[in-house]
C-alpha cells in the first residue's frame, strides 16, 4: 500500500508541478507517470529491502551490494 500511495503522489506532482517546470510538451504525461513512478518504485524497493524493515539478516546478494 505504501508503494501505490508514494507512487500516486509522484505521478500527481510530475504531472502537475515537474512537467510545466520542465517545460515538457508531454500530451500523454508518459515521463510522469511511468519515469518518475518507476524511480520512486525502484528507491522505495532498495529502502524496504534493508534488514531493518525484513525482520531477518539479508541475504547474500543484499549483503554484496552494501557499501
Amino acid at each position: 500500500m505504501g508503494f501505490g500511495a508514494a507512487g500516486a503522489v509522484a505521478a500527481y506532482v510530475g504531472v502537475t508541478v515537474v512537467k510545466g517546470w520542465i517545460g515538457a510538451d508531454d500530451s500523454l504525461d508518459v515521463f510522469a507517470i511511468h519515469g518518475l513512478v518507476g524511480v520512486v518504485g525502484s528507491l522505495m524497493t532498495g529502502l524496504l529491502a534493508q534488514s531493518i524493515f525484513l525482520g531477518r539478516q539479508p541475504s547474500f546478494l543484499t549483503e554484496l551490494w552494501q557499501w
